[in-house]
């Protein structure tokens, strides 16, 4: 994100001709590194959005992957696109298309780190209430992936300040956070869009990894005692595959995101005291990776999406049946689990 363009850049007017070469290069090359990276988001978010859609999974799991995968499908298409014609060329679409431009990259990029958030909410949940019943999973999926997307609508609203900029012979689209308000504002943005967000997902994992370390020391299954054998079998297999799977899936997204959005996050912080010159638009431009790379992440570890989900066989239905019926609750009460 060029977000405090004419808060630095304007300082190496006066800087030798040779400064200002190397900037427009790393500018034009950081233009590249856009392109690649919306190409190879778009084709890696759409084959994991095709086959979690395919395999028609109704966990929660799966609807907030694919909300994350849309998100970053959003990033492409609203921030490395955008981004990579601005670096190339003149800005020629107007400040109205501008404004539209710097709001919805932001929203895009705020609602992928909340959603990654979610995620790891998630699995906590998913972890300490396997039980609960159609109605609360339900809602609270609605408000893992409605949260996010609210709150990224109203965290971007000061891009709604932005307009156009001339500098070097061209003419910029950039967000105007010069003076004060670019030093107040732009530390508060890196905090809300990656160190808020990083912390919470390392909390959330270390809880997550405690309460593993404590039931496996204890030999504590989570499912619940009045349940049947089977039932209680069920779950802690899936408790052993898919739940440590998707844990899995979630903290290995979580460490790309910060390995991919501090590094940005701190060039931005110090490129507003001491110019960084053309390594700040390097930086900033690869921050954006974890797009392309949470849906690699997802590929690889959840291999199962690549095949066609099977539904259970006849002698699987009527064996749970079964073993539903046995006294103390209701089949009806583990069905909606």
């Amino acid at each position: 994100m060029d977000v405090n363009l004419n808060s630095t850049v304007m300082n190496s007017t006066n800087s030798p001709k040779t400064d200002q070469n190397n900037i427009l290069l790393a500018i034009y090359i950081s233009g590249w590194i856009c392109v690649a990276e919306g190409i190879l988001t778009v084709i890696f978010n759409g084959l994991v959005i095709v086959l979690l859609v395919r395999r028609n999974n109704k966990s929660n799991m799966s609807f907030l992957l694919i909300n994350l995968a849309i998100a970053d499908l959003s990033v492409a298409l609203l921030h490395d696109f955008p981004r990579a014609v601005q670096q190339h060329n003149n800005w020629t679409y107007g400040r109205f298309l501008c404004v539209c431009f710097m709001y919805t990259q932001d929203v895009a990029l705020f609602a992928s780190t909340f959603l990654l958030v979610s995620l790891s909410v998630d699995r906590l949940v998913a972890l300490t209430r396997p039980l609960w019943s159609g109605r609360q999973k339900v809602l609270t999926r609605s408000c893992m992936v409605l949260i996010p997307w609210i709150t990224a609508i109203y965290l971007s609203t000061p891009y709604l300040k932005s307009g156009l900029f001339p500098y070097l012979g061209q003419i910029w689209c950039t967000p105007f956070f010069a003076g004060l308000y670019g030093k107040v504002w732009l530390p508060i943005h890196s905090a809300l869009l990656v160190i808020i967000p990083g912390v919470a997902m390392i909390t959330i994992y270390g809880y997550i990894a405690y309460i593993i370390w404590v039931r496996k020391n204890k030999g504590y299954i989570a499912t619940d005692s009045a349940a049947p054998d089977a039932l209680r079998t069920n779950q802690s297999r899936a408790l052993d595959s898919a739940m440590k799977r998707s844990i899995l899936i979630t903290f290995v997204v979580g460490i790309a995101f910060i390995l991919c959005w501090l590094p940005a996050s701190l060039a931005t912080y110090i490129n507003l005291q001491q110019r960084l010159g053309g390594a700040y638009y390097i930086m900033t431009a690869l921050s954006p990776l974890n797009s392309l790379i949470n849906p690699i992440i997802v590929l690889s570890v959840n291999h199962r999406m690549f095949r066609p989900r099977q539904n259970k066989t006849l002698s699987t239905k009527l064996t749970l049946t079964t073993s539903l019926k046995s006294p103390g609750r209701s089949r009806r009460e583990y069905v909606h689990a």
